[in-house]
C-alpha cells in the first residue's frame, strides 16, 4: 500500500479502543437468529445477526446508537446539540472545607464501619463455602459500596 499522506492514511485504517472492543465482543458471538440488539438513540430493536455482520466496530457502535463515543479515524464527537454553559459561583458560598465535609456523625460513622466489618466476615465465609476467590473480591467491593452509601457518599 502506498502511503501518500503518511500518518493520515495510517489513521484512516485504525479504530479507537472503544470500536475495537465493540467489534471484538459482538463479532465473536455465535449466530442467534431470534436475538435482538437495541439502538439507544432510536429506542428500536433490530436483529442481532445484522449487528454481527457489520464490518467494523464503528458500524456496530453506530447501529447501537453509540457512535458519538467514537473518536477514531478523525471523527470528532458531535457536540452540536450541547447546551452552552457559564460558570456561576454557587449561592452557598462559605468555606470550601465546610461545604465538602459531607458525611455523618461519629456515632453513625462507627455504626457504618461495624456493618462494613460484619459484611467482610460474611464475605470470608461465603468465599470459603464457594471456594472461589473471585467471590470474595466481588463481595468485598459490594461491602465497601454499602459502607460509603451508609456514610452518605
Amino acid at each position: 500500500m502506498k502511503q501518500e499522506n503518511g500518518w493520515a492514511d495510517w489513521l484512516d485504517q485504525k479504530e479507537c479502543l472503544g470500536c475495537r472492543i465493540i467489534y471484538s465482543i459482538f463479532s465473536s458471538f455465535p449466530p442467534m437468529p431470534s436475538a435482538r440488539a437495541y439502538n439507544v438513540e432510536t429506542g428500536e430493536y433490530f436483529p442481532f445477526d445484522r449487528l454481527r455482520s457489520l464490518p467494523n466496530g464503528y458500524e456496530m457502535a453506530k447501529a447501537q446508537g453509540i457512535a458519538w463515543t467514537c473518536n477514531c479515524r478523525g471523527r470528532s464527537q458531535n457536540l452540536s446539540d450541547a447546551q452552552p454553559f457559564q460558570y456561576v459561583e454557587a449561592a452557598m458560598g462559605g468555606d470550601v472545607q465546610d461545604i465538602a465535609a459531607r458525611g455523618v456523625s461519629e456515632a453513625q460513622e462507627a455504626e457504618c464501619f461495624s456493618q462494613y466489618e460484619r459484611e467482610l466476615v460474611e464475605c470470608s465465609a461465603f468465599s470459603a463455602m464457594t471456594k472461589n476467590p473471585d467471590t470474595y473480591v466481588a463481595c468485598k467491593q459490594q461491602a465497601f459500596l454499602n459502607y460509603n452509601q451508609c456514610r452518605g457518599y
